[in-house]
């Protein structure tokens, strides 16, 4: 996907993961030294207008979005013909990871509160005219100190 080790100002780490859109890349900034996660659609989708149009249309109402439960947009790159949108790095992983490692039912209050925090960034967005329309426990990851965010 990536052919350089460099997108933009980000410098690119390594794979996070790969879905059905691309594949999401661990960086950090080139001279801020801030760490995010760098989106790049796959090659296929990238060559359909349509959808770069969406892409960037659907970053930029994401980045208009100021919620303590929503991953906020860092930046947005048209690189050799391919887009990449950048968000915060969450490296408490996804509600999926938590979901898939745990041996035992989780804690009931911890999920209820992660389950809150969500409500709270869907119902913000909705507000505003912004519907999410893939709501599922891989688009829900954990920040450093343990809150619930709202990515894609």
């Amino acid at each position: 996907m990536i052919q350089a080790r460099e997108c933009g100002n980000w410098t690119i780490l390594s794979l996070l993961g790969e879905g059905g859109m691309g594949e999401v890349f661990l960086a950090r900034h080139k001279y801020l030294g801030t760490p995010g996660a760098v989106k790049g659609l796959s090659l296929f989708l990238t060559r359909d207008e349509k959808f770069r149009d969406r892409f960037l249309q659907e970053a930029q109402m994401q980045a208009q979005l100021r919620h303590p439960h929503i991953a906020p947009v860092l930046d947005y790159i048209v690189e050799h013909d391919q887009s990449y949108l950048v968000i915060e790095y969450l490296s408490g992983g996804s509600f999926a990871d938590l979901i898939e490692r745990s041996n035992s039912p989780l804690d009931q209050g911890q999920a209820l509160t992660w389950i809150r925090q969500a409500l709270a960034a869907l119902d913000y967005a909705h507000q505003r005219g912004v519907i999410h329309r893939d709501i599922k426990p891989s688009n829900i990851m954990l920040d450093e100190h343990g809150n619930a965010k709202v990515v894609d």
